[in-house]
């Protein structure tokens, strides 16, 4: 295990960082326009979800997990949803020590792009 292998400094290294990712992970959804946090983060587990102006919670609920779907599909990213009081969201649990700031970034970029084409696909008068 990793506390036998490492030991109570070398766990708490870990767990440290996996946290402090998450902080990272929320600071970044909060600064941009297109992602909302659930709540802030405690652990290493992030809750948010994508918005556009002009949707709807029910058509934001069906962006969110199409933007799932395809992250998946790709298979660069793993992440699962979860609902919270009838609104999806998107949730990353942050688990590989080697992961950085720029993975996060890269994966929110991801997403970002993805949600194009899905945008354009909606009604006009839906995506004013």
């Amino acid at each position: 295990t990793l506390l036998h292998q490492y030991g109570s400094a070398g766990f708490d290294a870990f767990v440290t960082h996996l946290y402090d990712m998450g902080k990272v992970f929320a600071a970044k959804i909060v600064e941009h326009p297109n992602f909302e946090l659930a709540l802030a983060p405690q652990t290493n587990i992030v809750c948010f979800r994508y918005v556009a102006p002009g949707l709807d919670l029910a058509a934001l609920n069906i962006l969110n997990e199409q933007l799932r779907t395809a992250l998946v599909q790709e298979g660069d990213f793993y992440i699962v949803q979860t609902k919270l009081r009838g609104t999806h969201y998107l949730r990353v649990t942050i688990m590989n020590p080697k992961t950085t700031e720029e993975h996060i970034t890269e994966l929110l970029k991801h997403l970002k792009k993805l949600s194009v084409p899905m945008l354009e696909k909606r009604p006009s008068h839906i995506n004013q």
